[in-house]
Protein backbone atom coordinates (compact mmCIF):
# COMPACT_ATOMS: atom_id res chain seq x y z
CA UNK A 1 0.00 0.00 0.00
CA UNK A 2 1.00 3.97 -0.41
CA UNK A 3 1.75 5.91 1.90
CA UNK A 4 2.39 9.71 1.60
CA UNK A 5 4.41 10.18 4.64
CA UNK A 6 8.62 11.12 4.71
CA UNK A 7 11.24 8.41 4.11
CA UNK A 8 11.68 6.05 7.40
CA UNK A 9 9.65 3.48 9.25
CA UNK A 10 5.66 4.27 8.47
CA UNK A 11 3.94 4.95 11.87
CA UNK A 12 1.82 2.23 13.65
CA UNK A 13 -0.68 4.97 14.70
CA UNK A 14 -2.06 7.54 12.34
CA UNK A 15 -4.08 10.44 12.93
CA UNK A 16 -5.84 13.00 11.01
CA UNK A 17 -8.36 15.65 11.95
CA UNK A 18 -10.31 17.87 9.46
CA UNK A 19 -13.47 20.11 10.70
CA UNK A 20 -16.36 21.24 8.42
CA UNK A 21 -18.64 24.20 9.16
CA UNK A 22 -22.82 23.71 9.78
CA UNK A 23 -23.75 24.78 6.43
CA UNK A 24 -21.71 21.57 5.08
CA UNK A 25 -23.61 18.68 3.09
CA UNK A 26 -21.48 16.48 5.32
CA UNK A 27 -22.57 17.95 8.57
CA UNK A 28 -26.06 17.28 7.33
CA UNK A 29 -25.62 13.85 6.31
CA UNK A 30 -23.61 12.87 8.84
CA UNK A 31 -26.59 13.49 11.38
CA UNK A 32 -28.89 11.36 9.21
CA UNK A 33 -27.26 8.52 9.40
CA UNK A 34 -26.36 8.59 13.11
CA UNK A 35 -29.63 6.49 13.97
CA UNK A 36 -29.29 4.00 10.96
CA UNK A 37 -27.55 0.05 11.16
CA UNK A 38 -24.33 -0.43 10.78
CA UNK A 39 -24.47 -1.52 7.38
CA UNK A 40 -26.10 1.62 6.32
CA UNK A 41 -23.92 3.96 7.78
CA UNK A 42 -21.32 1.71 6.17
CA UNK A 43 -22.82 1.90 3.02
CA UNK A 44 -23.33 5.72 2.62
CA UNK A 45 -19.68 6.34 4.46
CA UNK A 46 -18.26 8.49 1.48
CA UNK A 47 -21.18 10.98 1.90
CA UNK A 48 -20.85 12.25 5.23
CA UNK A 49 -16.69 11.80 5.67
CA UNK A 50 -14.44 14.96 5.72
CA UNK A 51 -12.13 12.41 4.33
CA UNK A 52 -13.59 10.64 1.26
CA UNK A 53 -12.14 13.57 -1.59
CA UNK A 54 -9.00 12.52 -0.12
CA UNK A 55 -8.88 9.39 2.37
CA UNK A 56 -6.52 9.90 4.77
CA UNK A 57 -5.07 12.74 3.32
CA UNK A 58 -3.18 10.08 0.75
CA UNK A 59 -4.87 9.85 -2.52
CA UNK A 60 -3.44 6.90 -3.75
CA UNK A 61 -5.88 5.69 -0.74
CA UNK A 62 -9.11 6.48 -2.19
CA UNK A 63 -8.51 3.23 -5.23
CA UNK A 64 -7.95 0.72 -2.01
CA UNK A 65 -11.06 2.35 0.02
CA UNK A 66 -13.89 -0.07 -0.41
CA UNK A 67 -16.91 0.51 1.57
CA UNK A 68 -18.83 -2.56 0.42
CA UNK A 69 -15.75 -4.60 1.72
CA UNK A 70 -15.60 -2.90 5.22
CA UNK A 71 -17.21 -3.53 8.25
CA UNK A 72 -17.94 -0.87 11.08
CA UNK A 73 -18.40 -1.22 14.58
CA UNK A 74 -21.47 0.09 16.35
CA UNK A 75 -21.59 3.92 17.60
CA UNK A 76 -20.24 4.50 21.21
CA UNK A 77 -19.34 7.73 22.83
CA UNK A 78 -17.58 8.22 26.55
CA UNK A 79 -20.30 6.56 28.49
CA UNK A 80 -21.20 3.85 25.71
CA UNK A 81 -20.10 0.94 23.69
CA UNK A 82 -22.93 0.82 21.89
CA UNK A 83 -25.99 3.15 21.56
CA UNK A 84 -29.58 2.05 21.96
CA UNK A 85 -32.30 3.69 19.64
CA UNK A 86 -32.86 6.32 22.61
CA UNK A 87 -29.01 6.95 23.19
CA UNK A 88 -29.34 7.62 19.03
CA UNK A 89 -32.31 9.65 19.02
CA UNK A 90 -30.01 12.20 22.15
CA UNK A 91 -26.71 12.38 20.00
CA UNK A 92 -28.52 12.99 17.08
CA UNK A 93 -30.74 15.87 18.81
CA UNK A 94 -27.19 17.03 19.96
CA UNK A 95 -25.59 17.21 16.71
CA UNK A 96 -28.39 19.01 15.57
CA UNK A 97 -28.79 21.54 18.01
CA UNK A 98 -24.80 22.15 16.81
CA UNK A 99 -25.68 22.66 13.54
CA UNK A 100 -28.45 24.85 13.99
CA UNK A 101 -26.03 26.90 16.63
CA UNK A 102 -23.04 27.47 13.97
CA UNK A 103 -20.59 24.51 15.88
CA UNK A 104 -18.13 23.13 13.60
CA UNK A 105 -18.14 19.47 13.12
CA UNK A 106 -14.65 17.95 13.79
CA UNK A 107 -14.02 14.94 12.47
CA UNK A 108 -11.11 12.88 13.36
CA UNK A 109 -9.32 9.61 12.02
CA UNK A 110 -7.33 7.69 13.93
CA UNK A 111 -5.76 4.23 11.95
CA UNK A 112 -3.78 1.51 12.83
CA UNK A 113 -1.20 -0.73 10.62
CA UNK A 114 -2.56 -3.94 11.17
CA UNK A 115 0.40 -5.61 11.74
CA UNK A 116 1.66 -3.01 14.63
CA UNK A 117 -2.00 -4.18 16.59
CA UNK A 118 -0.96 -7.86 15.63
CA UNK A 119 2.39 -7.07 17.35
CA UNK A 120 1.10 -5.59 20.57
CA UNK A 121 -1.77 -8.61 21.12
CA UNK A 122 -4.54 -6.29 19.75
CA UNK A 123 -5.33 -7.62 16.61
CA UNK A 124 -5.54 -11.35 14.87
CA UNK A 125 -5.23 -11.11 10.82
CA UNK A 126 -5.97 -14.60 10.64
CA UNK A 127 -8.91 -14.65 12.39
CA UNK A 128 -9.99 -10.86 11.66
CA UNK A 129 -10.61 -10.69 15.45
CA UNK A 130 -9.96 -6.96 17.01
CA UNK A 131 -10.04 -6.29 20.84
CA UNK A 132 -12.45 -3.58 20.15
CA UNK A 133 -13.22 -2.94 23.84
CA UNK A 134 -9.01 -1.99 23.99
CA UNK A 135 -9.51 0.30 21.00
CA UNK A 136 -12.64 2.00 23.19
CA UNK A 137 -10.52 2.24 26.16
CA UNK A 138 -7.86 4.38 24.49
CA UNK A 139 -10.47 5.92 22.43
CA UNK A 140 -12.28 7.70 25.06
CA UNK A 141 -8.90 8.56 26.80
CA UNK A 142 -7.32 10.25 23.68
CA UNK A 143 -10.41 12.43 23.53
CA UNK A 144 -10.54 13.38 27.36
CA UNK A 145 -6.92 14.66 26.95
CA UNK A 146 -7.92 16.63 23.54
CA UNK A 147 -11.06 18.33 24.67
CA UNK A 148 -9.53 19.25 27.70
CA UNK A 149 -6.56 20.72 26.25
CA UNK A 150 -8.97 22.86 23.99
CA UNK A 151 -11.35 24.12 26.67
CA UNK A 152 -14.13 21.73 25.30
CA UNK A 153 -14.22 19.39 27.94
CA UNK A 154 -17.58 20.78 29.38
CA UNK A 155 -19.47 21.56 25.92
CA UNK A 156 -18.78 18.45 23.56
CA UNK A 157 -20.11 15.60 22.64
CA UNK A 158 -18.80 12.72 20.76
CA UNK A 159 -19.34 9.82 18.78
CA UNK A 160 -17.15 7.37 17.23
CA UNK A 161 -17.01 4.16 15.11
CA UNK A 162 -14.44 1.57 13.85
CA UNK A 163 -14.11 0.55 10.70
CA UNK A 164 -12.21 -2.71 8.90
CA UNK A 165 -10.42 -3.13 6.07
CA UNK A 166 -8.11 -5.08 4.45
CA UNK A 167 -4.88 -2.61 5.21
CA UNK A 168 -5.77 -0.30 8.39
CA UNK A 169 -8.21 -0.77 10.67
CA UNK A 170 -9.52 2.84 11.92
CA UNK A 171 -11.79 4.89 14.68
CA UNK A 172 -13.92 7.59 12.92
CA UNK A 173 -14.40 10.08 15.67
CA UNK A 174 -17.14 13.00 15.09
CA UNK A 175 -17.34 15.92 17.71
CA UNK A 176 -19.54 18.86 18.03
CA UNK A 177 -20.49 21.55 20.49
CA UNK A 178 -24.45 21.67 20.68
CA UNK A 179 -24.05 25.51 22.59
CA UNK A 180 -20.62 26.64 20.90
CA UNK A 181 -17.46 27.89 23.22
CA UNK A 182 -15.22 28.32 20.52
CA UNK A 183 -14.10 32.29 19.79
CA UNK A 184 -15.17 33.13 16.52
CA UNK A 185 -12.95 34.36 13.66
CA UNK A 186 -13.98 36.08 9.82
CA UNK A 187 -13.43 33.61 7.05
CA UNK A 188 -13.66 35.25 3.66
CA UNK A 189 -16.09 38.32 5.33
CA UNK A 190 -17.87 35.94 7.73
CA UNK A 191 -17.82 35.23 10.90
CA UNK A 192 -17.96 32.02 12.23
CA UNK A 193 -16.44 29.52 15.08
CA UNK A 194 -13.11 28.66 14.95
CA UNK A 195 -12.43 24.98 13.83
CA UNK A 196 -8.62 24.54 13.66
CA UNK A 197 -7.30 22.45 17.33
CA UNK A 198 -3.82 23.02 18.52
CA UNK A 199 -0.74 20.36 17.55
CA UNK A 200 -0.25 19.91 21.36
CA UNK A 201 -4.09 18.52 21.44
CA UNK A 202 -3.01 16.25 18.04
CA UNK A 203 -0.17 15.00 19.76
CA UNK A 204 -2.14 14.38 22.74
CA UNK A 205 -4.54 12.43 21.45
CA UNK A 206 -1.81 10.11 19.52
CA UNK A 207 0.08 9.60 22.58
CA UNK A 208 -3.12 8.71 24.91
CA UNK A 209 -4.03 6.19 22.28
CA UNK A 210 -0.13 4.40 21.89
CA UNK A 211 -0.05 4.19 25.93
CA UNK A 212 -3.52 3.11 26.63
CA UNK A 213 -3.34 0.05 23.96
CA UNK A 214 0.22 -0.66 24.72
CA UNK A 215 1.05 -1.17 28.80
CA UNK A 216 4.52 0.80 28.88
CA UNK A 217 3.74 1.04 32.71
CA UNK A 218 6.97 -1.58 34.06
CA UNK A 219 9.79 0.00 31.51
CA UNK A 220 8.67 3.74 31.92
CA UNK A 221 9.17 3.19 35.62
CA UNK A 222 12.48 1.13 35.30
CA UNK A 223 13.84 4.09 33.37
CA UNK A 224 12.38 6.63 36.35
CA UNK A 225 13.94 4.75 39.11
CA UNK A 226 17.17 4.73 37.28
CA UNK A 227 17.51 8.13 37.37
CA UNK A 228 15.79 8.42 40.67
CA UNK A 229 17.40 6.16 42.87
CA UNK A 230 20.25 4.70 41.63
CA UNK A 231 21.86 7.48 40.01
CA UNK A 232 20.25 10.95 42.05
CA UNK A 233 19.41 9.48 45.43
CA UNK A 234 22.67 7.46 45.90
CA UNK A 235 24.84 10.18 46.27
CA UNK A 236 26.36 10.47 49.62
CA UNK A 237 25.17 13.51 51.44
CA UNK A 238 29.00 15.31 51.22
CA UNK A 239 30.42 12.84 47.97
CA UNK A 240 31.60 15.87 46.18
CA UNK A 241 33.69 17.51 48.90
CA UNK A 242 35.35 14.64 50.28
CA UNK A 243 36.07 12.90 46.56
CA UNK A 244 39.12 14.33 45.88
CA UNK A 245 38.80 13.83 41.77
CA UNK A 246 35.27 15.80 41.89
CA UNK A 247 36.04 18.52 44.64
CA UNK A 248 37.93 21.21 42.34
CA UNK A 249 34.73 21.03 40.21
CA UNK A 250 32.63 21.73 42.95
CA UNK A 251 34.80 24.27 44.89
CA UNK A 252 35.04 26.13 41.36
CA UNK A 253 31.60 26.57 40.79
CA UNK A 254 30.70 27.69 44.32
CA UNK A 255 33.00 30.26 44.36
CA UNK A 256 31.00 31.72 41.48
CA UNK A 257 27.79 31.23 42.37
CA UNK A 258 25.49 34.32 42.91
CA UNK A 259 25.69 36.75 46.20
CA UNK A 260 21.76 35.40 46.77
CA UNK A 261 21.77 31.81 48.18
CA UNK A 262 17.82 31.80 47.20
CA UNK A 263 18.77 32.02 43.11
CA UNK A 264 21.04 28.60 43.88
CA UNK A 265 18.46 26.09 42.03
CA UNK A 266 19.56 24.57 38.77
CA UNK A 267 17.27 26.29 36.18
CA UNK A 268 16.83 29.64 37.55
CA UNK A 269 17.94 32.44 35.41
CA UNK A 270 20.75 33.40 37.37
CA UNK A 271 22.19 29.80 36.92
CA UNK A 272 22.49 30.15 33.26
CA UNK A 273 26.39 30.31 32.50
CA UNK A 274 26.85 28.00 35.08
CA UNK A 275 24.88 25.32 34.19
CA UNK A 276 27.75 23.82 31.56
CA UNK A 277 30.01 23.94 34.80
CA UNK A 278 27.05 21.85 36.80
CA UNK A 279 26.49 19.78 33.42
CA UNK A 280 30.39 18.33 34.06
CA UNK A 281 30.26 17.91 37.09
CA UNK A 282 27.04 15.57 36.93
CA UNK A 283 28.62 13.83 34.30
CA UNK A 284 31.88 13.34 36.05
CA UNK A 285 29.97 11.52 38.90
CA UNK A 286 27.74 9.69 36.54
CA UNK A 287 31.05 8.22 34.68
CA UNK A 288 32.86 8.21 38.10
CA UNK A 289 30.19 5.94 40.82
CA UNK A 290 27.47 4.78 38.11
CA UNK A 291 28.58 4.02 34.96
CA UNK A 292 27.05 0.56 34.54
CA UNK A 293 23.23 2.35 35.76
CA UNK A 294 23.84 4.95 32.92
CA UNK A 295 24.50 2.12 30.63
CA UNK A 296 21.68 0.33 31.32
CA UNK A 297 19.49 4.08 31.72
CA UNK A 298 20.66 4.71 27.59
CA UNK A 299 19.48 1.09 26.17
CA UNK A 300 16.09 1.92 28.10
CA UNK A 301 15.72 5.21 26.81
CA UNK A 302 16.90 3.63 23.07
CA UNK A 303 14.23 0.84 23.44
CA UNK A 304 11.31 3.53 24.67
CA UNK A 305 12.38 5.60 21.46
CA UNK A 306 12.14 2.29 19.06
CA UNK A 307 8.28 2.18 20.58
CA UNK A 308 7.51 5.45 19.77
CA UNK A 309 9.27 5.61 16.94
CA UNK A 310 6.96 2.22 15.58
CA UNK A 311 3.80 4.98 17.29
CA UNK A 312 4.93 8.29 15.36
CA UNK A 313 7.58 6.95 12.26
CA UNK A 314 9.95 9.55 11.77
CA UNK A 315 9.09 13.28 10.83
CA UNK A 316 10.77 16.73 10.97
CA UNK A 317 9.58 17.14 14.35
CA UNK A 318 11.20 14.09 15.37
CA UNK A 319 8.26 13.09 18.03
CA UNK A 320 10.54 9.91 19.40
CA UNK A 321 13.28 11.46 20.52
CA UNK A 322 11.67 13.83 22.28
CA UNK A 323 11.36 11.24 25.42
CA UNK A 324 14.73 10.51 25.52
CA UNK A 325 16.33 14.02 25.32
CA UNK A 326 13.57 15.08 27.75
CA UNK A 327 14.43 12.05 30.32
CA UNK A 328 18.28 13.27 30.15
CA UNK A 329 17.67 16.85 30.57
CA UNK A 330 15.17 15.30 33.83
CA UNK A 331 18.73 13.71 35.28
CA UNK A 332 20.79 16.36 34.84
CA UNK A 333 18.03 18.95 36.09
CA UNK A 334 17.67 16.39 39.15
CA UNK A 335 21.41 16.19 39.73
CA UNK A 336 21.92 19.83 39.35
CA UNK A 337 19.79 20.57 42.64
CA UNK A 338 21.49 17.90 44.43
CA UNK A 339 25.04 19.60 43.94
CA UNK A 340 23.60 23.19 44.70
CA UNK A 341 21.56 21.38 47.99
CA UNK A 342 24.81 19.95 48.54
CA UNK A 343 26.57 23.55 47.86
CA UNK A 344 24.45 25.30 50.46
CA UNK A 345 24.98 23.13 53.06
CA UNK A 346 28.74 23.42 52.59
CA UNK A 347 28.25 27.20 52.64
CA UNK A 348 26.47 27.08 55.66
CA UNK A 349 28.53 24.79 58.00
CA UNK A 350 31.93 27.29 56.73
CA UNK A 351 30.10 30.38 58.21
CA UNK A 352 28.70 28.58 61.26
CA UNK A 353 32.57 27.47 61.83
CA UNK A 354 34.23 30.93 61.14
CA UNK A 355 31.92 33.48 62.25
CA UNK A 356 29.65 30.98 65.21
CA UNK A 357 26.62 31.36 62.87
CA UNK A 358 25.43 33.10 59.67
CA UNK A 359 26.83 36.29 57.96
CA UNK A 360 24.73 38.52 56.57
CA UNK A 361 27.10 38.75 53.33
CA UNK A 362 27.84 35.55 51.80
CA UNK A 363 29.73 35.73 49.26
CA UNK A 364 32.76 33.39 48.54
CA UNK A 365 35.52 36.43 48.33
CA UNK A 366 34.16 38.07 51.90
CA UNK A 367 33.98 34.13 53.29
CA UNK A 368 37.90 33.72 52.59
CA UNK A 369 38.80 37.34 54.01
CA UNK A 370 36.82 36.52 57.44
CA UNK A 371 38.43 33.18 57.55
CA UNK A 372 42.10 35.10 57.40
CA UNK A 373 41.13 37.69 59.52
CA UNK A 374 40.32 35.04 62.02
CA UNK A 375 43.15 33.24 61.62
CA UNK A 376 45.43 36.38 62.09
CA UNK A 377 43.83 37.49 65.29
CA UNK A 378 43.88 33.81 66.55
CA UNK A 379 47.45 33.71 65.82
CA UNK A 380 48.38 37.12 67.48
CA UNK A 381 46.76 36.33 70.84
CA UNK A 382 48.33 32.70 71.22
CA UNK A 383 51.90 35.05 70.25
CA UNK A 384 51.15 37.24 73.05
CA UNK A 385 50.35 34.73 75.32
CA UNK A 386 53.60 32.82 74.80
CA UNK A 387 55.99 36.05 75.56
CA UNK A 388 54.69 35.97 78.64
CA UNK A 389 53.73 32.30 79.16
CA UNK A 390 56.33 29.73 77.73
CA UNK A 391 54.47 26.70 78.99
CA UNK A 392 54.22 23.91 77.11
CA UNK A 393 50.17 23.61 76.46
CA UNK A 394 50.63 27.47 74.67
CA UNK A 395 53.33 26.11 72.63
CA UNK A 396 51.52 23.23 71.71
CA UNK A 397 48.49 25.15 70.70
CA UNK A 398 50.77 27.87 68.97
CA UNK A 399 51.83 25.05 66.39
CA UNK A 400 48.16 23.39 66.15
CA UNK A 401 46.49 27.24 64.71
CA UNK A 402 50.39 27.53 62.77
CA UNK A 403 49.27 24.53 60.68
CA UNK A 404 45.46 25.39 60.79
CA UNK A 405 46.65 28.61 58.85
CA UNK A 406 49.25 26.48 56.40
CA UNK A 407 46.28 24.34 55.76
CA UNK A 408 43.80 27.33 54.75
CA UNK A 409 46.23 28.33 52.60
CA UNK A 410 46.92 25.87 50.75
CA UNK A 411 43.46 24.93 50.28
CA UNK A 412 42.53 28.97 49.18
CA UNK A 413 45.39 29.05 46.46
CA UNK A 414 43.72 25.59 45.27
CA UNK A 415 40.57 27.64 44.81
CA UNK A 416 38.52 25.83 47.98
CA UNK A 417 38.01 27.60 51.15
Amino acid sequence: MTHNHSPGPVPGVVMHTKFVMSGDKRFRTYVDYMDRDNAIRNDKYQQFSAYMTDYMDNPAKQSDFNPDSERTSALFTSTADALSDQQKRFYKSQFTKAQRNGSPMWQTVVSFRNDWLQEHGLYDARTGLLDEAHLRTATRSAMTALLKNEGMQDSAVWTAAMHYNTDNIHIHIAVVEPQPSRKTVLVNGEEQFRGKWKQSSLDKVKSQVANRLVDRTEDLQHINSLIRNNIIAAKSKNLFQEDHQLRQQFLAIYHALPHDRRTWKYNMGAMQSLRPQIDRLTKAYIDRYHPADFAQLTQALKKEERFQQSVYGTSKRDLHTQYGTTKLRDLYTRMGNSILTEMREYDRLARQRITGGPRQDTRPLVRRAAVNHDLDRALGALKKALRSDNSYRNQRDYETMLRASESETETESRGGF
